[in-house]
């Protein structure tokens, strides 16, 4: 993720974002969270969030989607 830049997705599915290099942070409705490298969130599906690099230096992420299963 380039520096200075914002990433906006509705996800459908289960996420898991590992930040790998740098920090963003994430906001959905209720909570906004700074993640640093090395640290992983969870998203539960159906959750509409925005990550936003508000820094000068690039952000590596991981992100993997899981099928949700009833």
């Amino acid at each position: 993720m380039n520096a200075n830049q914002n990433y906006t997705h509705a996800s459908n599915t289960l996420e898991i974002i590992i930040a790998l290099e740098g920090s963003v942070e994430i906001k959905d409705d209720k909570n906004t969270i700074n993640l640093r490298k090395g640290e992983v969130i969870v998203i539960v599906a159906n959750t509409n969030y925005i990550i936003t690099n508000n820094t000068n230096d690039s952000a590596i992420l991981y992100k993997a989607k899981c099928p949700v299963v009833d």
